[in-house]
């Protein structure tokens, strides 16, 4: 009744493979300025300030596109009806 460990490992890594697909694809459906803080948040490891000085926007914009951003991956990567992207506010 027990599912072999290997097999078991098999079907790990192909639910981690289709949560990775599902995210680089919602990554890919956020207008560019979104995907670009998100990018700069979480694979560059930049602060706001950082974010802003690269992207050229207030640090309070940077937060309203990080916080835009992540509300629209949740709901996409939950399963929920998506609303139209809403862009920065420059």
């Amino acid at each position: 009744d027990r599912m072999p460990d290997a097999a078991l490992d098999t079907v790990r890594k192909v639910d981690t493979q289709d949560e990775a697909d599902r995210l680089a694809r919602s990554l890919r459906a956020l207008p560019p300025r979104q995907g670009e803080a998100v990018w700069l948040k979480f694979h560059g490891g930049l602060t706001y300030r950082q974010i802003a000085e690269v992207m050229d926007e207030s640090v309070s914009n940077v937060g309203f596109l990080l916080h835009t951003a992540l509300q629209d991956l949740r709901r996409r990567l939950s399963g929920s009806p998506v609303a139209p992207a809403v862009e920065e506010a420059s």
